[in-house]
């Protein structure tokens, strides 16, 4: 008897450690949320979890989700999730947006959401932020208060996502190991060059005049980077600034 209580503690044991293992879940192709053959495991994952979500196609939710603390909800540029229903990100859990969102409501009860572009958020009603929750845009266009519409297969989040660079500078090669290239179209004077992680962190600002700056891996790990163009601040007010524009920098 004390044997098989023994045994029954260790398997409870067991089931409890692997009830709170995290799982990554990654979808391989566009559909709705609730379809097995839109995630690489073959099966639907929870509408409320701490796991690890990688999105790389356009999904569509049926219901609303709620990311908890250690969460990790990751929109690829070519990815979003698009749904009258409402997100979730409580204290500890992190979305990182480069594709579409496209919700009623974003509810941040202390998670972090940030926004980059090329993608765009909208949200038919608000997005609600309290305790230590944050909201970052981070050149995503946001906009509170238009309808939209997800209409599967036809529905496509290509039209909206292409990179904001307006033509006027490549990055090659892209992606780098050791150092790249930023061409420019035309001869820039005083310009501001900022490179961030995806995160926000500013990791490089760089003053630049000319056509072609190199931009060399430095102490810049494995992973994603977004450029921002902007004016110098010495002539930021004397010539009333220029839009931002941005571009994607992936190190290998």
């Amino acid at each position: 008897m004390h044997f098989k209580k023994k045994i029954s503690v260790f398997i409870l044991g067991m089931l409890i450690f692997h009830s709170a293992k995290s799982t990554t879940w990654v979808t391989v192709s566009s559909g709705y949320w609730n379809s097995p053959s839109v995630w690489s495991s073959g099966v639907v994952p929870p509408h409320s979890s701490s796991d690890t979500f990688h999105i790389k196609h356009p999904i569509i939710i049926t219901s609303s989700l709620a990311f908890n603390s250690n969460a990790l909800f990751q929109i690829d540029s070519f990815g979003g999730i698009c749904g009258h229903y409402t997100v979730t990100c409580s204290t500890g859990a992190r979305i990182i947006k480069f594709g579409i969102l496209e919700l009623d409501s974003l509810l941040i009860p202390g998670g972090m959401v940030n926004c980059y572009p090329p993608g765009q958020v909208i949200l038919t009603w608000a997005a609600i932020i309290w305790n230590s929750g944050a909201l970052n845009s981070y050149g995503s266009s946001l906009a509170v208060g238009p309808w939209f519409n997800c209409v599967q297969p036809a529905y496509s989040f290509e039209a909206g996502i292409e990179e904001i660079s307006g033509g006027s500078f490549s990055i090659s090669p892209n992606p780098l190991t050791f150092q790249t290239t930023l061409t420019f179209s035309e001869e820039q004077k005083n310009i501001l060059v900022k490179i961030t992680d995806v995160l926000g962190k500013e990791i490089r600002t760089i003053n630049f005049s000319g056509k072609e700056l190199i931009i060399e891996k430095g102490e810049m790990g494995k992973g994603i980077y977004f450029v921002e163009i902007t004016s110098s601040p010495s002539l930021f007010f004397l010539e009333g600034g220029r839009k931002p524009q941005y571009g994607k920098l992936i190190i290998q």
